[in-house]
């Protein structure tokens, strides 16, 4: 019964899985990492994933849209609702300004 209760609390999304996950990947990488700045951002880096990891509930969907944001899927169909439309519709245009050039070239004449 404990065992359970220990999985659920070490879930990802929740407040345990956050410090957990990122506990863990900072350990993995003070031990893959050894004095020096590129391995000591490393283990900076490794321990974002794991906060990532611990701090999402659906590390599917979370992975897929930050893949999607990053390299978009080709050929995907735009879809707009009708209140997307509206809102187009109803903007204002910016007030132009006076055209200059048009007064120039008749002043040129």
């Amino acid at each position: 019964m404990a065992d359970k209760q220990w999985k659920h609390k070490l879930r990802p999304g929740t407040e345990t899985g956050k410090i957990f996950y990122t506990a863990l990947f900072f350990a993995i990488g003070v031990l893959f990492a050894t004095l020096g700045f590129w391995k000591a951002l490393f283990v900076c880096a490794l321990t974002a994933v794991g906060y990532f990891i611990g701090s999402t509930s659906d590390l599917g969907a979370t992975v897929g849209d930050a893949v999607n944001k990053v390299v978009p899927p080709k050929n995907q169909k735009v879809e707009y609702t009708e209140e997307d439309l509206e809102i187009v519709k109803n903007m204002k245009k910016p007030e132009s300004e006076p055209n200059t050039t048009a007064a120039t070239k008749s002043d040129e004449q």
